[in-house]
């Protein structure tokens, strides 16, 4: 595949991922409109997303823990990888 054939195609998937995401967040805001008319869902869906954020930040917190453990002992910025410049978190 040529260098313009890659940039072609490249352009062209995010053209369509585009769409795609425009088309999707449409239908999602139509459903959603529908949807929360009912007092009952609503209350369950809050319920639901409240649940699903507790669940992500305890998610976060016991990964973020782990990583803390692997790399006790280490300075940041030594080893390897050490000119990447970046927080252990990010490597």
């Amino acid at each position: 595949m040529t260098q313009l054939e890659r940039l072609v195609r490249a352009h062209v998937e995010a053209a369509t991922m585009m769409t795609f995401g425009s088309t999707a967040e449409l239908v999602a805001e139509k459903i959603a409109r529908e949807l929360l008319d009912d007092a009952d869902f609503r209350a369950e869906m809050r319920a639901l997303i409240r649940r699903a954020f507790i669940d992500s930040l305890e998610g976060l917190t016991t990964d973020v823990r782990k990583r803390k453990g692997v790399r006790k002992g280490r300075k940041y910025g030594s080893g390897p990888d050490s000119d990447s410049g970046l927080s252990p978190l990010f490597r």
